[in-house]
């Protein structure tokens, strides 16, 4: 999108120095406001013997890059104009540019910001998703296209983390311009910042390659696992000495701040990044890793750490349970399992699985424990009356809610739906099918098969690489009516990639499995016009359902009975 330079002023009050949030090397930059939303806007410096031309192209060429680790170029302005100047006491007619790159708003600022002394003061899990994150968004620059976009001023102010600390790599453009006539004028690479500049391009060396980028990323994963100065503390050990130096430097405090189930993942993340910046910043780029490698290296070790992870089912067991997320004296009572699901008609059904549930199930036999249904007829009602009175005990919406936290740090990349409903309808939900119009169940268990009468259910639903949005699906479940009928209910999200695009809630009941198999676009086109929330009633049966904002939105949703006092 090509802004006037007018506009530019007006939602930046004239550049005023109150909207000012950053200075650097090429331009000043500044909060704008378009269309209701916050986005940076970036006053180049003066760029002589920069041909009109190229800047067009090159940022013709910025703007079709889409990637999530990657800045957004919402639009840019050029404005040139021919007007008198004084020069030494004389009037002269004189050519001015003005130059002017807008981006998505990153609100959480710069990694620059958390870098200390002897590591990043942001958690790890953040961290590392961090590093994993600009590793992913540089092998898009490096091998997306057939030529390589380089960028050539990689740097922990260069990476920018919105409100979720998801990374997303900027100054793309200017750097590389900059770059590009500061080398066509001098015959070698100025305007890049030293510390992460390679030894080859240092003191008049111009050779640029790839491995320039690589030889940044390492510096930058030395400044996260070993503070400001830790490229230059490893150049006096061994590699290996090294790694178990930073090692045990962040054991104190990971066993401070993780849970003692992620705590041995989380060190072996730890000494493969330590192990990735040593080798990126080896001297000679021909023994520098390429960056493709790098997240093969990354991925293959999250296929490790998802074979090590627990079930869902192990994830609730007591054992578990005890030693990750010991009780409380003041969590109020806990109540045993019931050992049989509600008989509607004749006869007992069988248990309730309890792959990612998460709670009791409120069945005739726990209407038994009570004096007032003691021998008296049980209900369906009676049933989802209990449960709904029930939805917060024992923190089984905590537990659950834990649990999609837990599956977040194994399979998130960014962009995903934490997805939780809670069963209070009197019968027990059993899983009928989805449909998954961008991303996928980002998890070994998958949607839940059965979802008891007061449980809550969680599910992880996470972007899949190379789509061009990120999660947006929708689950069905079918359970009874008060009049003893099957109804569906049909929940659906979505948490799209796009500066523009807002989360969207949207539920429905209908009767018929296929109905919504033969109505997904007509669907698809429903979710995308709901909003944050969404409620509707049927057959006696409540579905309501909101979704959060961001780039991980959580995804709650109740299917309820109506019932009496």
């Amino acid at each position: 999108m090509n802004f006037d330079f007018g506009y530019i002023k007006s939602i930046t009050d004239n550049f005023s120095e109150e909207r000012k949030v950053g200075s650097g090397g090429y331009g000043d930059v500044y909060r704008g406001e378009h269309h209701g939303k916050d986005i940076a806007v970036k006053r180049l410096h003066p760029l002589h013997g920069l041909d009109d031309l190229e800047f067009h192209n090159e940022f013709r060429n910025l703007a079709i890059i889409d990637h999530p680790n990657i800045i957004q170029l919402i639009g840019y302005c050029y404005q040139s104009q021919h007007m008198y100047d004084e020069d030494h006491g004389k009037q002269v007619f004189a050519k001015t540019v003005e130059r002017v790159l807008c981006f998505e708003y990153m609100h959480s600022g710069s990694l620059q910001t958390y870098i200390g002394d002897k590591w990043c003061s942001l958690d790890w899990p953040i961290c590392y998703r961090i590093i994993k994150g600009t590793s992913v968004g540089l092998n898009h620059l490096h091998n997306a296209k057939a030529k390589p976009i380089l960028h050539l001023d990689l740097k922990p102010s260069n990476i920018l983390l919105d409100k979720n600390k998801e990374p997303k790599i900027a100054d793309l453009g200017s750097s590389r311009l900059g770059a590009s006539i500061e080398t066509q004028e001098s015959g070698t690479l100025k305007g890049v910042t030293l510390r992460y500049t390679p030894p080859e391009c240092k003191n008049g060396g111009n050779n640029v390659s790839i491995k320039f980028d690589v030889f940044s990323l390492g510096v930058i994963i030395l400044d996260i696992v070993a503070g400001q100065n830790g490229y230059s503390r490893r150049s006096d050990m061994r590699h290996q000495v090294f790694i178990e130096l930073v090692s045990a430097k962040w054991k104190g405090r990971l066993k401070a701040t993780s849970s003692s189930l992620s705590h041995e993942l989380d060190i072996q993340r730890l000494e493969t990044c330590v192990e990735i910046g040593l080798r990126c910043t080896e001297d000679d780029p021909n023994d520098r890793p390429a960056i493709k490698d790098i997240v093969c290296q990354l991925e293959e070790l999250e296929a490790k750490c998802r074979n090590k992870m627990p079930l869902a089912s192990e994830y609730q067991s007591r054992d578990f349970q005890n030693k990750y997320f010991p009780k409380e004296e003041n969590d109020g009572p806990s109540h045993k399992k019931s050992d049989w699901t509600p008989a509607e008609a004749a006869g007992k059904e069988p248990e309730v699985a309890a792959e990612n549930c998460f709670g009791e199930v409120v069945d005739n036999k726990k209407l038994d424990e009570m004096a007032r249904y003691t021998g008296k007829p049980k209900t369906q009602e009676d049933r989802a009356r209990l449960a709904w009175s029930l939805i917060t005990d024992g923190d089984k919406k905590g537990n659950a809610s834990k649990y999609v936290d837990f599956l977040k740090t194994m399979y998130g990349n960014g962009q995903s739906t934490l997805c939780l409903f809670y069963n209070a309808t009197g019968d027990t939900l059993r899983y009928v099918t989805n449909h998954d119009w961008y991303g996928y169940i980002g998890s070994t268990v998958g949607y839940p098969a059965e979802v008891g009468n007061g449980q809550w259910a969680a599910f992880h639903h996470v972007h899949r690489q190379g789509e061009p949005s990120g999660s947006v699906g929708a689950v069905v479940y079918r359970g009874k009516k008060k009049d003893g009928q099957f109804q569906e209910y049909m929940l659906a999200w979505s948490t799209p990639w796009g500066f523009y695009y807002r989360n969207k809630a949207y539920v429905e009941t209908r009767g018929g499995f296929n109905y919504f198999q033969r109505r997904w676009e007509e669907i698809y086109v429903k979710l995308v016009n709901s909003d944050y929330s969404s409620k509707t009633q049927s057959g006696g049966c409540e579905i309501e359902a909101q979704i959060d904002k961001g780039d991980s939105p959580k995804y709650i949703a109740t299917i309820k009975l109506e019932h009496g006092p």
